[in-house]
């Protein structure tokens, strides 16, 4: 190892910085498809737990003859997409270094 040569530390603080700052220019270039992938993940991180509520909402109406079982079965799918969405925007914001204003 010659004198010029950069310590293993430096070796790794460079490279730590060359990943920062990659990251960044990816930030700084985020295209409308990144928000409309976003978008689309937000959609059906809602529309998942709906549609798998009225499904064992309808089997449970079927195997016990309870027709509200539906409705329950509804309710509780929406309530679990909401809050999936809500958890997901918020992660998406926490990322966000600007704090989700543009």
């Amino acid at each position: 190892m010659s004198p010029s040569d950069p310590k293993p530390d430096d070796v790794y603080a460079v490279e730590v910085r060359r990943r920062v700052e990659r990251l960044r220019r990816a930030r700084s270039q985020a295209t409308g498809w990144r928000h409309l992938a976003q978008v689309g993940v937000l959609a059906w991180t809602f529309v998942l737990p709906l549609l798998g509520g009225l499904v064992l909402g309808r089997l449970i109406a079927a195997a016990t003859g309870f027709p509200a079982a539906r409705v329950l079965g509804l309710v509780a799918g929406l309530a679990a997409g909401v809050y999936a969405a809500f958890r997901q925007v918020r992660h998406s914001l926490d990322d966000d270094p600007g704090g989700g204003v543009p």
